[in-house]
């Protein structure tokens, strides 16, 4: 993920998201070890929007279905970050981003009440 190569970073995102969907204990390690912190930096800082987009593929992956995730993306100020990312002038993002929003307001309150605060 720190790689100087794009195609290493989007293809180590790529992998993280594959092994984490639908793996409870995968996805649990992926935020106990620190990935998901350099994911939402990847989404929100990488110059490449292919990384962009694998970044939040393996996000989506990571939280889905786990509130554990979703508030330790919330920390991390991953809302914001995803918002941002939405607006950008890509329409795969745009459609992830609008799909992990829709996913995680199903899981949990919390998510509703940080989007509602954030306007």
């Amino acid at each position: 993920l720190l790689g100087p190569h794009p195609s290493l970073r989007s293809g180590a995102s790529h992998l993280i998201a594959e092994i984490s969907q639908n793996n409870p204990y995968c996805q649990e390690k992926f935020v106990s070890e620190g990935f998901l912190d350099l994911l939402v930096v990847q989404l929100d800082q990488d110059s490449d929007e292919h990384c962009q987009v694998k970044a939040l593929y393996a996000i989506s992956c990571i939280s889905r279905d786990e509130p554990v995730a979703l508030a330790k993306f919330g920390q991390l100020d991953g809302w914001g970050v995803l918002v941002k990312a939405v607006q950008r002038d890509n329409p795969k993002l745009r459609t992830k981003g609008c799909f992990m929003i829709s996913s995680a307001s199903q899981v949990s309150g919390q998510v509703v009440k940080e989007m509602v605060d954030m306007g």
